[in-house]
């Protein structure tokens, strides 16, 4: 996305968190500051990849598991899930949100977290996620499994990446622009992205999307 030969975002519309960097008080630094610059005309991409999970004394309480999240005690320490649904609501000024998450439900969260290839009966957290497509207008929520589905990652996928950020990358890099146009839109990533993560899972693996959105919105730039 920062690259000229891909979304070309300026350096300083972008703000990654990565590892030791993610922790509860960024996440909500960005959510809540950074992303209040945006105005109505900006699109405003949000990325996630990690784990979340329910609190064990309340299950209906989702939250993302930060880096300085403590187990122990999600409530205080992990980063809740509403907050994000408060964001775009309140905070972000932007017509057009796009959310695209390599997201799993951690299950029962102990030494299993790690690892996406986990087997919950329900993904709460991609549930979840999708349902913010009814938040506001112009959210377009895309992803890495259904519901129901848990959501692989490899080795063989890019050195470690979940297949569907693997798949998504490749996408946004060229291999979605499917009419040739040198533009890969929204909708060309999603169909691509989509299609082969199932090929290469054997229809284990489904990316969903949920929203009202314009499939024809440039994502990235072919060069």
């Amino acid at each position: 996305m920062r690259s000229p030969q891909g979304g070309g975002f300026p350096e300083t519309h972008v703000n990654l968190l990565l590892n030791e960097n993610a922790t509860y008080q960024a996440l909500r630094s960005v959510l809540f500051t950074f992303l209040q610059s945006a105005i109505e005309e900006d699109l405003v991409v949000i990325y996630i990849s990690g784990h979340g999970a329910p609190d064990p004394k309340n299950q209906k309480n989702l939250y993302f598991l930060s880096y300085d999240t403590d187990v122990a005690q999600i409530a205080s320490t992990a980063f809740p899930m509403w907050d994000l649904e408060t964001a775009i609501q309140r905070q972000i000024k932007a017509q057009k949100v796009v959310i695209i998450s390599d997201t799993c439900h951690a299950g029962g969260v102990g030494g299993g977290i790690g690892t996406r290839a986990l087997d919950p009966k329900e993904n709460l957290i991609n549930r979840y996620l999708l349902g913010l497509a009814q938040a506001k207008k112009g959210i377009a929520v895309f992803t890495a499994s259904e519901a129901g589905e848990q959501s692989m990652e490899s080795e063989k996928w890019g050195g470690g990446h979940g297949v569907f950020t693997y798949y998504l990358l490749k996408g946004l890099q060229g291999e979605a622009d499917s009419n040739n146009d040198g533009i890969v839109s929204l909708g060309e990533a999603m169909d691509c992205t989509s299609e082969r993560v199932r090929r290469d899972t054997n229809s284990q693996q489904h990316p969903d999307t949920a929203g009202m959105f314009d499939r024809n919105m440039p994502m990235a730039i072919v060069r």
